[in-house]
């Protein structure tokens, strides 16, 4: 996930990727939030919901052994 988000993942990585987004709501809601932080720089969202998003997503990548 982390290679993607940097542009540095192979195709064969973005399929699975892509494959893993596809089986999972939960964790595409999560990496679009995570691509969203890194890249939009949006400031319409309040600082401490940028952090619970954040840890949210760290806990959810541990939990799933991609961290």
């Amino acid at each position: 996930m982390a290679r993607c988000l940097a542009g540095e993942c192979s195709p064969e990585e973005s399929i699975q990727l892509n494959e893993l987004l596809a089986a999972d709501v939960d964790l595409k809601a999560d990496y679009d939030t995570l691509k969203w932080l890194m890249y939009d720089k949006c400031e319409s969202t309040p600082e401490v919901d940028l952090k619970d998003k954040f840890n949210r997503i760290s806990r959810r990548l541990e939990e799933d052994g991609l961290m």
